[in-house]
């Protein structure tokens, strides 16, 4: 892959051009957590074939609200979008009341969180733990390889990959939804 067009390829693509023992890294209170291009690669194939299992398709809205920022997480978000449906990653801590006006925005398929993220006001929404995500024992199949690859001949630049909320410090928060085209753009000017 000597090119890519979508966030999700970044990992495949940096496999390809510089394959390296370690491409991210987390260093936090003296623990360091590297993956390898071909694992991060793996990773998000992995998380993307379990999200498609519990029925997540094209479209559809997934929040990330963790208490924690590392590997896993970027995993996660580069897998909701590897499916075809759209990351929206909140920060931690959220106000309930901006919390419960983004629900009703967003109207998400699923909710993916930490353990120590209160989510008990919410039982409404299907809820998955980050954790959960990677403590089981998929095995990655070459037919789930092809069907992602299926997935993303049908995506298309200008559909929307994220939504991101701005602070609500002047109000309530506002959603901002950016395209593949828009992220990627940015990651191009980087490199």
């Amino acid at each position: 892959m000597n090119s890519f067009t979508y966030l999700f390829d970044l990992p495949a693509y940096q496999a390809y051009r510089h394959p390296q023992r370690a491409s991210g890294g987390v260093w936090r209170q003296g623990i360091k957590e590297e993956i390898s291009s071909a694992q991060l690669v793996k990773l998000v194939q992995t998380i993307a074939t379990q999200l498609l299992e519990k029925g997540i398709k094209k479209g559809d809205r997934v929040i990330i609200l963790t208490d924690r920022y590392n590997l896993k997480w970027l995993a996660i978000d580069m897998a909701i979008m590897a499916t075809g449906a759209i990351s929206t990653p909140l920060h931690h801590p959220v106000k309930e009341k901006e919390f419960d006006l983004i629900l009703k925005r967003i109207e998400p398929t699923i909710l993916i969180h930490t353990s120590d993220v209160e989510m008990n006001n919410h039982s409404g929404f299907t809820r998955i733990l980050m954790d959960d995500l990677f403590s089981s024992e998929y095995a990655l199949l070459e037919k789930d390889s092809i069907r992602l690859e299926e997935i993303r001949s049908t995506l298309n630049p200008d559909d929307c990959a994220t939504i991101v909320h701005t602070s609500g410090s002047s109000g309530e928060p506002r959603a901002v939804s950016l395209s593949h085209k828009n992220v990627v753009s940015n990651v191009m000017s980087v490199l």
